[in-house]
């Protein structure tokens, strides 16, 4: 994670598909709070602008997929 060009933190993504998109998984009875948020976060502070949140319940399969123009990645381009 990056503030202002200076590493902040590392963190661990679920899984990082081609270094494009950022996964995000989820197994639970039901989808906790701030489960999208915390995808956001992750395409924010990484130079990724595509995210998709897959949760796995037992009514079945759920999917949320999250494009956003990413600042950070035009700054550094």
């Amino acid at each position: 994670m990056f503030f202002r060009g200076e590493v902040l933190t590392t963190d661990w993504l679920d899984i990082l598909v081609d270094e494009k998109v950022v996964v995000e998984v989820k197994a639970s009875y039901q989808l906790p709070p701030g489960s999208s948020d915390q995808l956001l976060s992750y395409v924010r502070c990484t130079n990724l602008e595509v995210g998709l949140l897959l949760h796995f319940g037992p009514k079945g399969f759920g999917r949320f997929r999250m494009v956003a123009s990413n600042e950070f990645k035009m700054r550094r381009a």
